[in-house]
């Protein structure tokens, strides 16, 4: 299996039309997520602690160990729920900061065939992919005036001439 990673903006096109799964922990998931994402996580909450815990105290190899142990019966069933997701034989996948826990369930996607594209930096890069594009200058006009001085007409005008227009009324 060749991994592909993806930068966020293409991947949040391909999302339109491509299931996306987030691997990362419950936890993660519920506190942030890629609209539209659904959670297959690799690990649950108490696991990825575990993990993570023997990754900082042992290193990345008795860490990847100890995943394997956790994560080895629970498998199956997550392949399964991919299978019923993916849309054409495709999935987007993405984890935190696009890594292990990302590249191990592509890689658990493509035993059943299913083409994956990762994340790029994951979650992490998403949100500053976001985070970047509403800083960004953009031109407003405000429009004000008395009830009934015609303010709805010119936005539903200016609606029909393709502007985005947000009527607070």
């Amino acid at each position: 299996m060749a991994l592909r990673k993806i930068e966020a903006e293409v991947f949040l096109k391909l999302a339109q039309s491509i299931p996306v799964i987030d691997v990362r922990s419950p936890g993660e998931y519920i506190t942030g997520h890629i609209p539209g994402a659904v959670n297959i996580p690799i690990f649950d909450d108490n696991e990825r602690i575990a993990v993570g815990t023997k990754y900082k105290k042992e290193g990345r190899i008795p860490a990847i160990v100890e995943g394997l142990k956790l994560t080895g019966p629970s498998m199956s069933p997550k392949l399964e729920q991919a299978l019923k997701i993916a849309r054409d034989g495709k999935l987007l996948v993405h984890c935190w900061r696009g890594g292990m826990r990302s590249e191990a369930m592509a890689w658990l996607f493509s035993l059943g065939d299913i083409e994956t594209e990762v994340l790029e930096g994951g979650y992490k890069s998403d949100r500053n992919y976001i985070l970047n594009g509403l800083s960004e200058q953009r031109k407003m006009i405000v429009l004000g005036g008395m009830t009934g001085s015609g303010k709805t007409h010119i936005l539903r005008y200016l609606n029909g001439c393709g502007w985005q227009v947000l009527d607070l009324a």
